[in-house]
């Protein structure tokens, strides 16, 4: 029972993105248009007050208010879609933000 019902809302949540009124984030990580560009006008906000541009998955995570496994989720999306861009050393990452 509870394995169709999990279909139905797995359908549900695959017509909304087709609509084009949520955004798959991750997988069965749905938000919609609004949080995403939310979450992208944090990434700029958090870039614009560093010197060099660049952001921290932890300070977005703070910024946000969500767990670090969900930042980093949201980031990469972002990375993918070209709003930023990853940068790894051997100090950590950071993450510039392409959206101007």
């Amino acid at each position: 029972m509870l394995g169709s019902r999990e279909e139905e809302v797995r359908r549900l949540l695959r017509r909304l993105t087709q609509m084009g009124r949520l955004i798959e984030v991750a997988h069965d990580h749905f938000f919609t248009r609004d949080r995403v560009v939310e979450s992208a006008a944090a990434v700029r906000l958090l870039a614009e007050r560093r010197q060099n541009g660049k952001i921290t998955a932890a300070a977005f995570r703070d910024r946000i208010g969500t767990g670090r496994k969900l930042a980093i989720q949201i980031l990469e999306f972002f990375d993918r879609t070209g709003t930023t861009i990853r940068e790894a050393t051997c100090g950590g990452s950071g993450r510039t933000d392409q959206s101007h």
